[in-house]
This record gives C-alpha cells, structure tokens and sequence, in this order.
C-alpha cells in the first residue's frame, strides 16, 4: 500500500504495522540511548513556568501557541529539541513546525480524544524514559451500538523508549487515541505490533512524550507585534 503523499513512501515502507489499519508506521529504538538521555536533560532544564499541570500529567509547548486554526509561531525549540524534528521531518515531505512534551508518571494516562483542527492529519511521537500503551477508538457517533470506551476499541500499539510512532489519513481523522491511567501494561493480542513481546508485563516508569506536528497556517505576524512574547 502507498504511503500518504504527507509522508516520504521510500524511507517509510518497511516501517508500517502490518496489523493495523493503513498509515501507522513504528520505528523501534529511533534514538540512541544517549540521545534519550540528552534530550530528557534539556527538557528538564526547561524553567517550571513553561511547564502547564494538569490532574493527569504536565505539559509544555515549543513552537508557540496553537489558535483554533492557526499557530502564533514563536522560535523557541531548543537545540536538541529542534534537532530531533529535522530528523524526524525526513520522513515527512514538509517540515514540521511543532512540538508538545507531555510528561505522565505511572499511573497517569490521557482520555480518548482528536486533536485540534489546526493540525494537519499527522501525529509523529517520540517516547523518552518509558514506553506506554496507545489505544485506538471507534468515535462515539449516532450509529455506535455502545457509549462503552472499552467496546469501541480497536487496538493498541506498544510506544517502546526511543521508538518513534507516525500517524496519519484515516486513523487520524476517523479514530480517537488515548492512554488509559496504568502502572503497568500487558502485551496482548489487541496490540497491533506487540507479536515480539507477546504476553510480557510490563511496567510504566516515568515517561516523556515529544509530539510534533505540522500547524497549516502560521501567524508570525501577531508574535512579532508582541516581541515573540504569547
């Protein structure tokens, strides 16, 4: 199958799930163990203002702000940061132009849920410090037979530390994606790409989430009014 036009077909192809519906793809240990370790130190010297605490986990943006259909761009990434996002964007046949860490401690998760209609149909993630479960969803609709998050699932995929997850089409647009609140996980049939480490338990630590993603349309015009200040 073809890969989306949003995506480099050659550098992907052997990359896809298999097992999953068409235009996820999964690279196992994308980064060093180094470069984990170094980008989890630079995202950690991030000062605590930049930092946003929710109930269930903390989280920050680079790039800017993120309007309802449209970026207010600020260039803030840091280095390696912005380095991971080139290499990432070699993939991709645009760059990308955001990113959004989220940090989960064991036992925290985040709801079935899409993302923002500034977005373009692609998630791409890195996992640093600890792997997790991404579980798939029917959308909750007039024809759904249950209201259930458990009966509309279709699947997860096991986001191992340092892997890199790619997105898009229509498991972005027709599916919701969230983390349920575990400590630990088991690797069962329902996992798309979990056939090497079927029925292994696993437990959650401390996990760091880079998601980077292309905004369409970007309002640099409104940021430079402000001094880069949003």
């Amino acid at each position: 199958m073809a890969a989306p036009k949003m995506l480099n077909g050659d550098k992907l192809a052997c990359h896809r799930v298999v097992n999953a519906p068409p235009a996820v793809y999964y690279i196992p240990e994308f980064i060093s163990k180094d470069e984990e370790e170094a980008l989890l130190n630079e995202i950690d010297m991030a000062p605590k203002p930049k930092w946003e605490v929710l109930l269930n986990r903390r989280l920050m943006n680079y790039g800017g702000i993120v309007g309802k259909k449209s970026l207010f761009a600020v260039d803030d990434f840091p280095p390696l940061v912005r380095s991971l996002m080139n290499r990432v964007s070699e993939y991709l046949n645009r760059p990308l132009n955001h990113a959004l860490v989220n940090e989960y401690l064991p036992g925290q998760g985040i709801m079935a849920h899409t993302d923002g209609p500034a977005f373009l149909p692609l998630i791409t993630t890195v996992s640093l410090g600890s792997h997790t479960i991404l579980d798939l969803y029917d959308p909750l609709d007039v024809k759904s037979v249950s209201k259930s998050c458990i009966d509309r699932r279709r699947g997860g995929l096991l986001l191992e530390r340092r892997s890199l997850v790619l997105i898009t089409q229509d498991v972005y647009d027709g599916m919701l994606h969230g983390i349920n609140e575990e400590t630990k996980d088991v690797v069962d049939e329902s996992i798309w790409n979990g056939d090497g480490r079927r029925g292994e338990v696993i437990q959650r630590d401390r996990r760091v989430s880079l998601t980077l993603r292309i905004v369409d349309k970007v309002n640099t015009r409104v940021t430079s009014l402000l001094g880069g200040r949003v």
